[in-house]
């Protein structure tokens, strides 16, 4: 995962609280974890999306030290969001001052990110079925064949090829500096 910290400018969407218990008791597969000294709930269907949850501080000790640096008002990019861990997490931090921008370009994972997001109330959060690289176009997303057997939504394992010019499959690919000019924000 790459993520990126970025100014903010402007008056942003408010978080609301987002009817969490509820969900959590018509969906078991829902998880409550304590994450960054949040509650946060994420859909954990899979063995891997558990997993994953389940060892996230153990295994990604400094990428949520640097999370926990967010500051509120603040805008943050999570790059390949996967199912929105972080975005949770940074939802909070930056509190409904700050905005928090989702991209993830797999169809299945994006889907997973948006019913995480809404359970969580994220209302500051913008997601995007969007691929982030240094030129725009379409892009194919594939998982090596040696984890092909064990894929499901929720691991990280995508490589990014080009699709050729006039194919209508892949993804949307932008480049980050385009898409936030777009959106009227400023790069630090």
């Amino acid at each position: 995962i790459m993520a990126r910290r970025l100014l903010a400018s402007g008056v942003y969407p408010t978080h609301r609280q987002g009817s969490a218990a509820m969900t959590a008791q018509a969906q078991p597969h829902i998880m409550h974890v304590d994450f960054l000294g949040e509650r946060v709930l994420f859909d954990a269907s899979t063995p891997a999306a558990r997993w994953r949850v389940e060892t996230l501080a153990d295994k990604e000790p400094d990428t949520l030290a640097w999370l926990a640096q967010l500051r509120l008002g603040e805008v943050f990019g999570d790059i390949g969001a996967n199912v929105g861990m972080y975005s949770m997490a940074a939802s909070r931090l930056v509190g409904p001052q700050g905005r928090v921008l989702a991209y993830e370009p797999g169809p299945v994972t994006f889907a997973v990110l948006r019913r995480n997001l809404e359970a969580n109330g994220c209302t500051n959060v913008r997601a995007f079925p969007l691929a982030l690289s240094d030129r725009p176009g379409r892009v194919s997303l594939s998982v090596p064949d040696v984890v092909q057997a064990r894929y499901a939504y929720g691991d990280s394992f995508h490589s990014m090829t080009p699709v050729a010019e006039g194919d209508e499959g892949g993804s949307e690919c932008v480049t980050l500096d385009a898409h936030l000019a777009g959106m009227g924000i400023a790069r630090a």
